[in-house]
């Protein structure tokens, strides 16, 4: 289980890593608006346990949403 939770720490660092390489990449682009990711927690689903007692297994990046500011 610890394995499979640094696994989506990992992917989800490197989907971050892309998102900021294209960030670098494209900062000097005219009208280019930055990205940003979003993440969140990876619960282990099991039938008929509640959501609050429901153990972490890792991250996952959400979604990527560009920023219009």
């Amino acid at each position: 289980m610890s394995l499979y939770t640094s696994l989506t720490g990992l992917a989800a660092a490197t989907k971050d890593m892309a998102v900021i390489s294209n960030n670098l990449a494209n900062t000097q682009t005219t009208g280019f608006k930055r990205s940003s990711a979003k993440f969140e927690d990876v619960y282990a689903s099991m039938p008929g346990t509640k959501a609050s007692t429901a153990t972490g297994v890792g991250t996952a990046v959400s979604s990527v949403d560009q920023e219009f500011s």
